[in-house]
């Protein structure tokens, strides 16, 4: 006896056509929370920033600040510098694909921490490609809130 092992042409081009339906649905999904992850991502990693900025200063008992590239998809952080008795060279950060700092109402798109923690008060605007926006504010106390 002969066995006919394998698949025929029929049962191949209907395996491929459910293949191309779930694609065809699941890919822009996929999209969307991709975009999402990166846009949240972004938001975390500048209110990261913000605490660690803070606690920088604290912890140094000297000033930091970080300074925002409105329009652009990076930020610096900046230490003081006791030697130079001046800031240091920043350290860049960059945000996720598609994320940008859409907007800073800080004066000099910069917030300074001063040596016990406090900050000039302001907002900074998240922007994810899909045009979702966040605001984080930080307070004159130093802390920061995601709104």
């Amino acid at each position: 006896m002969k066995s006919n092992a394998g698949f025929t042409l029929m049962e191949l081009m209907v395996t491929i056509a459910i293949i191309g339906t779930l694609s065809a649905v699941a890919v822009p999904n996929m999209i969307s929370w991709r975009n999402n992850a990166q846009f949240n991502s972004g938001v975390r990693k500048v209110k990261i920033a913000f605490e660690k900025t803070r606690m920088d200063a604290i912890k140094a008992n000297m000033p930091s600040r970080m300074d925002f590239n409105v329009g652009g998809d990076f930020f610096n952080r900046v230490k003081w510098d006791p030697v130079a008795n001046a800031f240091a060279a920043p350290v860049t950060r960059e945000l996720p694909p598609g994320v940008i700092i859409s907007g800073s109402t800080f004066t000099g798109n910069q917030v300074q921490f001063s040596s016990r923690g406090m900050a000039n008060n302001g907002t900074v605007t998240i922007q994810g490609s899909a045009g979702q926006t966040l605001d984080i504010v930080v307070a004159i106390t130093g802390t920061s809130r995601i709104e």
